[in-house]
């Protein structure tokens, strides 16, 4: 066969050859902005969340860390768990992770990550002991995030199910919080990723599994609170 050419390619992120880097992952929004986010174990336990954006030059700036507290980012190494990103307008992002304890927490960044606002707590029983993960996040037009996941709040101590679909909408600091499926027989898979996406006619579609059916999607307006 034809001979196959490598080259060489300087990717900017050199950086990161002597960083003990977890999970890392790419963003990129529609005005051709591109972002990494990784995880990186803390110094004593826990871990920290860093993010780094492309210049038009295409290097990548010096990473900032969008958690604010040292170690505050829960442990684990599957894929499915990594942190969510989404990148809005005019600087917009929108960061979601399981903390160490197994709170939901989001950041936001107004100004194309250079700095992050400090990170709010989505679930309504902060500091509240239980299986919960596999968050998603995605913002809409307005700036608004809209987050979902995992959270076995109701399953016995320790036990990933039986549990439900959470939903929190972040507005202006503010966080306000749904259970989606409360009034269902069937519990949500303990181990499948979440996955939350705003259309571009501004209708928010949330996917998920249950044990017991199959996929299903939970489609609403991007303001489900009355």
């Amino acid at each position: 066969g034809a001979a196959i050419e490598t080259v060489a390619v300087d990717t900017g992120l050199g950086f990161l050859r002597d960083r003990e880097v977890y999970l890392p992952q790419f963003a990129g929004g529609s005005d051709g902005s591109l972002y990494i986010v990784w995880r990186e174990p803390a110094q004593e336990r826990g871990g920290n969340l860093f993010l780094s954006r492309r210049t038009d030059a295409g290097v990548f700036e010096p990473p900032v860390r969008i958690n604010g507290m040292e170690g505050t980012v829960g442990g684990g190494s599957l894929d499915e768990g990594r942190a969510a990103v989404a990148v809005g307008d005019d600087g917009l992002l929108a960061v979601a992770w399981t903390a160490r304890g197994s709170d939901i927490r989001a950041a936001i960044s107004h100004d194309g990550g250079k700095s992050f606002d400090r990170s709010v707590t989505l679930n309504s029983d902060a500091g509240a002991r239980a299986y919960r993960g596999f968050v998603d996040i995605d913002v809409d037009a307005a700036g608004v995030a809209h987050a979902a996941w995992i959270d076995a709040r109701f399953a016995p101590r320790g036990a990933e199910e039986p549990a439900e679909l959470f939903y929190a909408r972040i507005e202006g600091g503010e966080v306000t919080e749904i259970n989606l499926t409360e009034d269902q027989v069937d519990s949500i898979c303990g181990c499948c990723r979440v996955d939350v996406d705003v259309r571009s006619d501004d209708r928010l579609v949330i996917a998920f599994r249950n044990t017991g059916g199959g996929y299903f999607a939970y489609r609403e307006d991007t303001c489900p609170i009355e």
